[in-house]
C-alpha cells in the first residue's frame, strides 16, 4: 500500500510537471531584493550574477580546405538552453570552469618493499598493447577538457539562443594558417586512403576537443573529431577517404627453420593498394612495429621478407613509407620482423 501512494505520488507530480509544460502562460518567475548600504547618497551600479539551470555547452569547430592550399579553422561551441527565457542579443561568454567542483587531495597508499637475492632468477612474462590504458577516476566530473587551467571563449557579436532544448552553433574566432595535405593509409586500422591535412594551431587559445565540421571549396563534406591542441603545436585533421583507392591488409607468420638453435618466427605485415583512379597519386603507408621496453627483448627486421628501401622506425614504432601510383597500378608493401629474447622471457603472440 505504502509503495503504492509512493507512486501515486511521483505520478501527480510528473504530471504538475507537464501541465507547466503544456500551458505557455505560466511562467516561473524569480525575484531578486538587493540591500545596498552606503556612507553617502549618490548612485550606484550594481552587477547580479546567477547561476541557472538547464543551460549547457561543447565546443565544436569548422574547418574548410581553401582553394589557395591553406585551411580556415573556426572555433566555436554549441549551445543547448531551456531556462525558460530566450537569450535575443546578448554577450554570451563561455568558461571551462566549473565552480562547484571541488578539489581533493590525492589519497596515500601504503608501499611495501621487500628484499630478494640477486642470484635468484625467475621468468618474465611479457605482454603487448597498443598503448597505455588510462584508469577510471570515479570522482572526476564530466564537462570539457581543458588542460587544467580555466578557458574562457567570447562569442562573435551578439547572438540570440531561444529558450527550446536545441543545439545552436556560435562562432567565438579562429585562423586561417597553411597546411600541408597528403593521401596516407593506415590499413591496420581501416583499410582506407584518406586525405589528412598537417597544420599548426595559430590561434592565441588552444582548441578544445569537440567536432569538426569539414568543409570543402563551400562543400560540405562530413565530419570529424579534434583532440586537445595547444597553441603553436602541430596536429592531424582527417577530411575522409579517397574512393579512387582499394586497400587489402593481411598478416601472415613465416616459419624459418635452423639447422643450429631454436627455429625463427617472422611477422609479416602485406598491404596492397590499387588505384581506381583517373590521375597519377602518391600515397603513405603507415605499418607499425613493436617496440620493446626491456634489454632482455629486442624487436630485429626480417630485410629478406621487406619491401626494399622501407625507412626505420620511429621512436613510436611507426613505418611511414611513400608509395606513387599511376591510374591502374597495384603495389604491394611488406614489413616483417622477429623478436629476440632471453630464456628468462615468455613470449606473447603479438598478433
Amino acid at each position: 500500500a505504502a509503495h503504492r501512494r509512493a507512486q501515486q505520488a511521483l505520478a501527480d507530480q510528473m504530471a504538475g510537471i507537464a501541465a507547466l509544460d503544456r500551458d505557455p502562460e505560466r511562467r516561473l518567475v524569480a525575484d531578486v531584493v538587493v540591500r545596498y548600504r552606503a556612507a553617502a547618497a549618490g548612485q550606484a551600479t550594481l552587477h547580479v550574477d546567477g547561476v541557472t539551470p538547464c543551460a549547457l555547452w561543447r565546443p565544436s569547430h569548422e574547418a574548410e580546405r581553401l582553394p589557395d592550399g591553406r585551411l580556415r579553422w573556426t572555433t566555436g561551441a554549441t549551445v543547448w538552453q531551456r531556462t525558460g527565457e530566450p537569450w535575443t542579443d546578448v554577450a554570451l561568454v563561455l568558461s571551462t570552469d566549473r565552480p562547484s567542483a571541488r578539489a581533493e587531495l590525492a589519497p596515500l597508499a601504503r608501499d611495501r618493499l621487500s628484499l630478494q637475492s640477486k642470484a635468484q632468477k625467475k621468468k618474465v612474462m611479457l605482454s603487448h598493447r597498443d598503448e597505455a590504458i588510462a584508469q577510471d577516476d570515479g570522482a572526476a566530473v564530466p564537462g570539457v577538457y581543458d588542460g587544467g587551467e580555466a578557458r574562457v571563449l567570447r562569442v562573435d557579436g551578439p547572438v540570440s539562443i531561444p529558450s527550446d532544448g536545441r543545439p545552436h552553433r556560435v562562432a567565438a574566432g579562429g585562423f586561417t594558417a597553411a597546411a600541408r595535405f597528403a593521401l596516407r593509409c593506415r590499413p591496420e586500422l581501416a583499410p582506407l586512403v584518406f586525405l589528412v591535412a598537417e597544420l599548426r594551431n595559430e590561434g592565441p587559445e588552444p582548441l578544445l576537443a569537440g567536432p569538426v565540421r569539414l568543409l570543402a571549396g563551400g562543400a560540405y563534406v562530413g565530419e570529424g573529431e579534434v583532440a586537445y591542441v595547444g597553441p603553436g603545436e602541430r596536429f592531424e585533421q582527417s577530411f575522409g577517404s579517397d574512393d579512387r583507392f582499394t586497400v587489402t591488409y593481411e598478416r601472415h607468420r613465416h616459419r624459418e627453420k635452423k639447422l643450429i638453435g631454436s627455429d625463427r618466427t617472422h611477422f609479416v605485415q602485406a598491404v596492397t593498394l590499387r588505384a581506381v583512379g583517373a590521375a597519377r597519386a602518391s600515397v603513405e603507408v603507415e605499418l607499425r612495429e613493436p617496440v620493446s621496453e626491456l634489454e632482455a627483448l629486442q624487436i630485429k627486421r626480417s630485410p629478406e621478407l621487406c619491401t626494399e628501401g622501407l625507412p626505420p622506425a620511429d621512436a613510436d614504432g611507426r613505418v611511414r613509407a611513400t608509395v606513387d601510383l599511376a591510374p591502374g597500378d597495384t603495389h604491394e608493401t611488406l614489413l616483417a620482423f622477429w623478436m629476440d629474447a632471453g630464456s628468462e622471457v615468455i613470449l606473447a603472440d603479438p598478433w
